[in-house]
């Protein structure tokens, strides 16, 4: 079952279909831009499925420390991808490790690009743990989000060092009081 199908039977939010790795071979460059083609065709029949059945279709860019081989590696890019989709359905998963990992700066690519902003995944820098154990500020995030109105999903997407349940909580506590300042 494709992954369109199964987001629809299971009344999901989002589909996150939008990763291509480079292509290899003779003809192609280390920053291959023959993948960025093949990624605006395979929105087409997704953003199509998104509409009628009232889902996202979010594209997320991976650091090329993690996986070398994607080629989709750059939030920024990732924001030009989505404006030139220009379909309501289609939306940017910002992934806080890997664009910290890939390009930094974070605010101020929040501020220039809410509006194509789906989801927003949270785990700090270094290891992939929970926020306050690494270089990410997440409290200003947290507050950069809120003064930006993101009214779109949060996710906790790190590795808890201790108690998973504790750590989430505390985790959700934090954001809460970062917005509350």
């Amino acid at each position: 079952m494709g992954l369109v199908m199964t987001a629809g039977l299971l009344n999901a939010a989002f589909a996150i279909p939008m990763r291509y790795n480079r292509p290899t071979g003779p003809w192609t460059t280390p920053f291959s831009a023959s993948s960025r083609p093949i990624m605006l065709a395979g929105t087409r029949p997704t953003r199509w499925a998104a509409k009628r059945q009232e889902y996202y279709v979010l594209i997320e860019n991976i650091d090329s420390e993690e996986n070398p081989k994607c080629y989709l590696t750059s939030v920024a890019e990732d924001f030009e991808i989505v404006s030139e989709v220009n379909h309501p359905q289609v939306k940017s998963l910002v992934d806080f490790y890997h664009e910290q990992i890939a390009e930094g700066n974070l605010i101020e690519k929040l501020e220039r690009n809410i509006s194509k902003v789906g989801l927003v995944h949270i785990a700090d820098v270094p290891s992939r743990h929970e926020p306050g154990t690494g270089e990410i500020n997440y409290p200003n995030i947290y507050q950069k989000l809120a003064d930006l109105n993101y009214t779109q999903y949060v996710a906790m997407e790190f590795l808890p060092i201790g108690d998973p349940v504790a750590t989430l909580r505390a985790a959700r506590e934090t954001a809460i009081r970062a917005v509350q300042r």
